[in-house]
């Protein structure tokens, strides 16, 4: 039910959980999303391109436990994928829409 992205079965005690998590850790994601596509291209690039690698990974580290242990129940990766990729999905084709253009 979860990773076809349905919550058609879900009781409101179980998306809570996953909506605090999203609220929480989605604005470190936001202020690290460059610094995370930078960092694909190897340390030493990413650092000559003015991202702070460290302090980007300890960020992102901290991020990922605070997600998979702050809370009693562990949701599998396409839970936080789909809800933070479908509003993304969203304002992508809005933007498209109103350029009238491609992506």
């Amino acid at each position: 039910m979860w990773l076809a992205g349905s919550l058609n079965g879900a009781a409101r005690p179980a998306i809570a959980p996953l909506a605090i998590t999203c609220a929480l850790l989605l604005p470190v994601l936001v202020i690290h999303a460059g610094g995370l596509s930078t960092l694909r291209l190897g340390d030493d690039s990413a650092a000559g391109l003015g991202v702070r690698v460290q302090r980007t990974r300890i960020s992102v580290l901290i991020a990922d436990l605070i997600g998979q242990f702050a809370f009693d129940s562990r949701y599998p990766v396409g839970v936080v994928t789909g809800a933070i990729g479908a509003p993304f999905l969203v304002f992508l084709l809005i933007r498209m829409n109103r350029s009238g253009g491609s992506l």
